[in-house]
């Protein structure tokens, strides 16, 4: 059975090994203006990311002799991409799966190494020895440290590592068999007399480059070093490039031997406090995969920590807080990069969406500096609060928009608080108010009302990330449409259903809170940049009145959707219905559109193959006069945009510097009033 360090012979044993003492790493660093192409970076070989030594003895590519407890020397590699990891406890087994899931898609392994530990009497060669997915894999020695404090073992605790960069192609099941066990038939140590050696657990490290990503110094240390109670070894990181502002994403990863669930684990500090939720308590695999009563004695855990730094932070130190555990500290990774960024293009800083901004916890909302979010506050009159199921058909339409981010997954991340708890507090209902202009709908009047509205419900820590909305009753005592952005491209809007049947059902819904996002995301009614005609069969969005609330023909389907292809423009003098819309020469027959007849009426065509323009019943004339959007003039309905690709993240007060608006708040409703109940029917 394992027992605490309560005996002053272990206490002295670890201070003779001198295991408190701070290995600062202080030699040469890699340059911080190196320039990074197709994710390497200036190299010390050619073609190479930079990889540099510094600090303490060099960390062995091969067996280098016997070092003593102690954290080595740290090795830097800078990439463009970053670090995963991941490790599984091995007690008594000699064999387990490592599942390696978050290498970015398309990012490429430039460096694995395998981490394994083992407690035996003495070193031994077989230590060195395993599989790694049928591979043979032969080890180096890189440290020995104090026994973890298991009874009458009185070895030691043996650090292995291996470049396993050839075997290891990215996300996937890592294998790993032939480990040094005593027993390897996987009964609970704490049930069963310890049969040396004891195998601890092994952990990959995978280092990946991919050229959508910030260049990032990735710091291995890695060694052997005891913890308890009375001991609590840590490194000092740095001499750094100074910290950027805000502080951008720092991320860390404690590999840990034989913690336990039993114990008040040690835990992993950053600048002497420790960081929430770490505990060592032998947490790998998670419960569910062959957990043991008091854990499966290793730890693989890995941390966001740049909101516990400060910019301009020179260094920084990682430790181990010692507890009533024992525990042995393997190797520790961190990897910084610079938080001035907007790696994914969404207006949010790096630094933002890693550590939170102002007091608003971005990653805990689910920000990620490599994939695009957009967050929106929504407020609600008395009977007016959608249902979650509006809200989610629309984030599912952004999560499914055909955008591209760096981490390789498609899609944004729309972010609706409504006020459903946690971090998403801001949500809530306000006051009642018939119109927001009850002269007439002039929008100054308009927006100052909202602003009242605003200044009493909107955290001003907000206003660089949050879309402000309300879901109210009506505009303007004089008509009944549906909502009105602040400007295009702005960061309030309203949607205002009150003079609609019922408010509005869910289409209409969520129709008109996508196309009024839509504005204050820069898109406009004509489906190009200053394109405000409207009904344009040509443009295949929500943001065409056409759709806004009876979807987008796609597919056989109606769609929430903003428009994902080119679309030719449509001369009304010379329409060919045998040509029906073309994106470029290419069909657009999965696509359905609506137009006016030349009698006033309003056709739909599911496909747009062929269109029968003239409503003639048959769609083969190839000379066709007849105004097609609603209005009496028949003229060129201008070619229209792949709006998702032309998105405007930073408007109104979104980012550190948006635009404010292309249109004021003013001519945008002269121009265009947004649509009536009238104007659907």
């Amino acid at each position: 059975m394992k027992k605490l360090v309560l005996v002053m012979g272990a206490v002295l044993t670890a201070t003779l090994l001198g295991i408190t003492s701070v290995i600062p790493v202080m030699a040469q660093q890699p340059d911080p203006a190196a320039t990074c192409a197709g994710g390497m970076c200036a190299a010390s070989e050619p073609g190479e990311p930079q990889r540099v030594q510094v600090g303490g003895p060099a960390v062995p590519e091969s067996e280098a002799g016997l070092r003593e407890e102690g954290m080595g020397g740290a090795v830097i590699y800078t990439v463009k991409g970053g670090y995963t990891a991941a490790g599984v406890g091995l007690r008594n087994r000699g064999a387990g799966t490592i599942q390696i899931m978050k290498v970015p898609a398309g990012a490429q392994v430039y460096k694995a190494f395998l981490y394994w530990n083992i407690v035996d009497e003495t070193r031994q060669a077989r230590h060195k020895a395993l599989s790694l997915n049928g591979k043979p894999v032969t080890g180096s020695f890189i440290g020995a440290a104090h026994s973890p404090c298991w009874t009458e073992m009185y070895g030691s605790s043996y650090s292995y590592r291996a470049d396993v960069t050839s075997l290891v192609r990215g996300n996937g099941s890592y294998k790993i068999t032939g480990v040094a066990s005593g027993i390897t038939t996987g009964e609970d140590p704490w049930t069963v007399h310890p049969v040396l050696p004891l195998a601890e657990g092994a952990s990959l490290v995978v280092i990946y480059t991919k050229s959508s990503y910030p260049t990032t110094r990735v710091y291995l240390w890695e060694g052997a070093e005891y913890s308890d109670s009375s001991v609590s070894p840590y490194i000092v990181v740095g001499p750094i490039p100074a910290l950027s502002d805000p502080v951008g994403l720092v991320r860390t990863t404690a590999i840990v031997a034989d913690g336990q669930s039993d114990a008040t684990g040690p835990t992993l500090s950053v600048e002497g406090n420790p960081v929430s939720g770490s505990n060592f308590a032998g947490s790998d695999p998670k419960k569910g995969g062959g957990y043991f009563t008091y854990g499966n004695l290793w730890d693989t855990a890995t941390y966001s920590v740049g909101d516990m730094l400060y910019p301009g932070l020179p260094e920084m130190e990682i430790g181990i807080i010692g507890s009533s555990d024992c525990a042995v500290w393997v190797a520790q990774v961190v990897s910084i990069s610079d938080g001035t960024l907007d790696t994914d293009g969404d207006a949010l800083l790096d630094g933002w969406e890693a550590n939170g901004w102002q007091g608003v916890d971005l990653p805990t909302m689910g920000a990620s500096p490599f994939h695009k979010d957009i967050f929106v506050e929504n407020d609600w009159m008395p009977g007016h609060k959608p249902s979650d199921a509006v809200l989610e058909t629309i984030r599912q339409s952004f999560a499914a928009a055909p955008v591209k981010n760096p981490d390789g997954i498609n899609g944004i991340n729309l972010h609706s608080d409504i006020g459903q708890g946690g971090v998403f507090s801001g949500g809530n209902e306000v006051a009642y108010r018939e119109n927001w202009d009850a002269f007439g709908c002039e929008s100054a009047d308009i927006w100052a009302a909202f602003d009242e509205y605003k200044f009493k419900n909107f955290a001003p820590s907000r206003l660089d990330i949050f879309h402000y909305m309300i879901w109210s009753h009506n505009q303007c005592a004089d008509n009944s449409s549906s909502g009105l952005a602040r400007g295009i491209p702005s960061s309030d809007f309203v949607v205002t259903l009150g003079l609609w049947p019922d408010y509005g059902t869910e289409f209409v819904r969520q129709g008109t809170y996508m196309h009024e996002l839509g504005h204050n995301l820069g898109l406009t009614h004509g489906g190009a940049i200053d394109d405000h005609v409207n009904y344009k069969p040509n443009h295949l969005s929500i943001m065409n009145y056409s759709f806004q609330v009876a979807g987008v023909w796609r597919d056989g389907a109606r769609r929430w959707d903003y428009q994902r292809v080119m679309v030719n423009s449509l001369n009304e003098n010379a329409l060919n219905e045998t040509l029906g819309l073309r994106n470029g020469a290419a069909v657009l027959s999965n696509y359905g559109t609506s137009y006016s007849c030349p009698n006033g009426s309003w056709q739909t065509d599911t496909t747009a193959a062929t269109i029968d323009w003239n409503c003639n019943g048959r769609a083969t004339d190839t000379s066709v006069s007849v105004s097609i959007n609603r209005d009496v003039d028949k003229g060129t309905l201008g070619a229209t945009q792949n709006q998702w690709k032309k998105i405007i993240y930073n408007g109104g007060s979104i980012g550190l510097s948006g635009p404010g608006g292309m249109l004021s708040a003013e001519s945008v409703f002269e121009i265009y009033p947004c649509m009536t109940y009238e104007d659907a029917h």
